[in-house]
């Protein structure tokens, strides 16, 4: 079952302690990567960091684009001689075409328990998309090998070790259990591009317009 304070993984497994980062400075609030966000923006930051408002739009149309949970391990992503592409748009994550494919890599804010206590569960969207994400995270990472693609690429914090992976995955897999507990994109796996402008183009909205 879900933890009580709807944190997916517990404080002994999180990858990023508080102790990681320096304190708020003024009127900020320094998120675990040191980012600096003004208190007044931080939940605009974090669901422009989450929300895939856009892609719950065609929901309907998803199935046309991928298939339901499938996300392949990033050694195997190289296994069908995809180019590893890092982007920060989290409706690119998981995107492909026949030679690529766009990843974002895992936020820092997601790593630590007691921001995601205090920012993350307490907004029943903002929890949804989090928990759809990370999941991605535990088919993503799966093996050593997908470990060292992660680092090399700059998927996780260079400080996270292998067997902190291990233990905070399993943690991810313990809680996460139910599809209800995540957004709906993350009912599905990878997307193909060329099927999203086509899902896009019936819903008169183009896939690459801001």
């Amino acid at each position: 079952m879900q933890a009580p304070d709807q944190v997916p993984f517990t404080e002994a497994s999180e990858l990023l302690s508080p102790a990681d980062h320096s304190p708020a400075s003024g009127n900020c609030i320094r998120l675990p990567d040191d980012l600096l966000v003004r208190h007044g923006e931080l939940d605009d930051y974090l669901a422009g960091q989450l929300s895939v408002r856009r892609l719950n739009a065609i929901h309907d149309s998803l199935w046309r684009a991928g298939l339901p949970g499938r996300v392949q391990a990033l050694h195997h992503q190289k296994v069908l001689r995809r180019c590893i592409l890092v982007t920060e748009r989290i409706d690119l994550h998981l995107v492909w075409t026949d030679d690529h494919i766009f990843i974002k890599p895992l936020s820092p804010f997601l790593l630590q328990h007691a921001f995601f206590s205090q920012h993350i569960s307490p907004n029943t969207s903002l929890l949804s998309s989090a928990l759809g994400f990370l999941h991605t995270y535990t088919k993503l990472i799966h093996h050593r090998t997908d470990f060292s693609l992660a680092l090399e690429l700059g998927l996780l914090p260079p400080s996270v070790s292998w067997p902190a992976w291990n233990r905070f995955r399993i943690d991810l897999l313990t809680h996460i259990t139910h599809s209800q507990q995540i957004n709906k994109r993350y009912h599905y796996g990878e997307l193909r591009l060329s099927r999203l402008n086509t899902a896009y183009m019936f819903h008169q909205r183009s896939w690459r317009g801001s």
